[in-house]
């Protein structure tokens, strides 16, 4: 599953989602984890490098 359709799902199930906070993240990582016990196509490393992309992404955002 790409990076695109899992940021598609975490949207639909939290509505003001904020990839830039821990609150956000730690939200969409509960989420995830949950979703990839029920769909094989979302598996666990497919969530940590979503996880990963934005924790990295933000850190980057304050050292530029």
């Amino acid at each position: 599953m790409s990076i695109v359709q899992i940021l598609e799902i975490v949207q639909e199930n939290i509505p003001n989602f904020e990839g830039s906070c821990k609150e956000g993240l730690g939200k969409a990582r509960k989420l995830l984890n949950m979703l990839s016990k029920v769909n094989p196509s979302l598996n666990i490393n497919a969530v940590e490098n979503f996880i990963t992309l934005f924790s990295n992404t933000v850190q980057s955002l304050f050292f530029y």
